[in-house]
């Protein structure tokens, strides 16, 4: 049974979209092998952005639909603005920062996923972005 409420102000659905990754490997000679990825993701909703960019747990990366890696990732603040009722716009990019470790478990010639993963204890839903081609840099 839906029980509505008119005291409040309309509500609006969570939405949040991953855009514009890239992934690369650093193979550069005298520098140490590295992964890097970065994105852009954009936020609808009645949280603030400091409250969303708190709930994410990880960025993680699968491959053949497994985790290969996870990271904490640097936020970059590209745009926020507050709609009328208290509705949040937000455009962030998630990043590396100085890269990671080359993980073993990574197939070079195979695409990745990625998905931005929130704390089990928020009711976001968990966003993926799939097919991104790992770059390589020699």
């Amino acid at each position: 049974m839906f029980v509505g409420f008119t005291c409040c102000p309309p509500y609006y659905p969570v939405s949040v979209k991953i855009t514009n990754v890239s992934a690369w490997l650093n193979l550069m000679p005298g520098s140490e092998p590295k992964f890097y990825l970065n994105g852009n993701a954009a936020y609808i909703g009645m949280l603030s952005f400091d409250e969303v960019t708190s709930m994410i747990e990880y960025v993680a990366v699968l491959q053949n639909e497994k985790i290969i890696d996870r990271f904490k990732p640097a936020i970059i603040i590209i745009s926020k603005d507050l709609k009328g009722n208290d509705v949040y716009v937000c455009n962030f990019e998630f990043t590396t920062g100085d890269g990671l470790k080359i993980n073993s478990k990574l197939y070079t010639d195979d695409s990745i996923d990625v998905a931005i993963q929130f704390r089990d204890d928020t009711e976001l839903p968990d966003v993926i972005e799939r097919g991104i081609k790992v770059e390589k840099a020699y």
